[in-house]
């Protein structure tokens, strides 16, 4: 090759070079920014049905990250945010236009707060409003979320709320990897009654295949009540689960939670299963009670078997020693204040 030609093709390499750099360096300028900002503010509205505030954007075209800080989304005619994060920081690895797929290499959001009134009047959800469509097209490898507060608000004075949340999803070939935990919060099951947050976690591995999520172990503590669990939940628009959980309630715990003014005493173990449709699982197992004081009642120590169908516990077969003998019994227990009770016994030289 001439030597006027090497040097046209040096030429060419370093001017391609000096536009790449000039690119680079346009990409990390405010105006750009600026620029990302503007097509975020304008699109995303419409895209989420919300109103969207963004403080301030940053690109950084070398590690393909966007960064938006002060971000809110709210509903309209809202006064409260229904999310703020302090910071959204979004990785992205691949685009594939022609297929409307994309992969994000990495999302982290910190000091994310979610505020959801769930006991105003909602709409009912159209036919077919439950559609998972962009989890088809969107690939996240990883998810951090950092010091999250949630706070929940349900009708006749319920309320749930969580601080010092973490989250992270972890893609390990087809499957992810989910770890929860929360530093606390507090439940209030009715007007004029509090339950502290004292544990809360999932470990989980979510099949995007066929929309499954694999609990390994969760944990839930509340006031000395304690509830762990795994299984399978399948499906993310009509839930259909297959789970194991165990329980331990104070009964102290328990009538203070649904205002039962009677003494109490003793606490409950339950070993349950809860399976089909989540809107109306069955749950039945067995439940084992320890010095159980209710108002007149003193079941005293016992085991059953019971399946529970809306407020009404089934009691499928109940024992507990009297004296020398036994006394056995079925019927059904309403969960209502009043807490009525119809029970067939059967008595085995029992002593009272």
């Amino acid at each position: 090759m001439k030597r006027s030609s090497w040097k046209g093709l040096r030429n060419l390499l370093l001017a391609g070079l000096l536009l790449l750099a000039a690119a680079v360096v346009y990409l990390r300028t405010p105006r750009a920014a600026e620029d990302v900002c503007g097509l975020a503010r304008q699109h995303l509205p419409k895209l989420l049905q919300l109103e969207v505030s963004i403080g301030s954007c940053a690109l950084d075209p070398l590690t393909q990250t966007v960064r938006f800080r002060d971000i809110s989304l709210t509903e309209p005619g809202a006064e409260t945010p229904l999310v703020a994060a302090d910071e959204a920081e979004i990785s992205v690895g691949a685009v594939s236009p022609f297929f409307g797929s994309v992969e994000l290499d990495r999302i982290r959001i910190t000091r994310p707060r979610v505020a959801l009134d769930l006991s105003r009047p909602r709409p009912p959800p159209s036919p077919g409003a439950c559609r998972l469509d962009a989890l088809d097209r969107v690939d996240i490898g990883r998810l951090e979320i950092r010091e999250a507060e949630v706070n929940l608000t349900l009708p006749g004075g319920r309320a749930v709320e969580v601080i010092g949340g973490e989250v992270s999803w972890q893609r390990r070939r087809r499957r992810a990897e989910i770890h929860v935990t929360a530093g606390g919060g507090r439940v209030v099951p009715r007007p004029g009654a509090e339950l502290e947050l004292t544990a809360l976690s999932l470990d989980a591995r979510f099949h995007r295949g066929d929309e499954r999520l694999e609990i390994t172990r969760a944990e839930l503590g509340l006031d000395g009540m304690t509830l762990e669990g795994s299984g399978d939940v399948e499906g993310l628009c009509d839930p259909e689960v297959a789970l194991e959980l165990n329980a331990f309630v104070p009964l102290a715990t328990l009538a203070h939670a649904v205002d039962l003014r009677q003494s109490v005493g003793g606490h409950l173990w339950a070993r349950l299963t809860v399976e089909g449709l989540l809107s109306h699982p069955a749950i039945g197992g067995e439940v084992a009670g320890t010095d159980l004081i209710i108002g007149r009642y003193a079941p005293g120590t016992f085991d059953a078997r019971v399946a529970l169908s809306g407020r009404e516990l089934r009691i499928d077969s109940f024992e507990t020693a009297a004296g020398s003998g036994v006394i056995r019994a079925r019927g059904t227990l309403g969960l209502t204040a009043r807490l009525p009770l119809a029970l067939d016994a059967e008595l085995d030289r029992a002593e009272f």
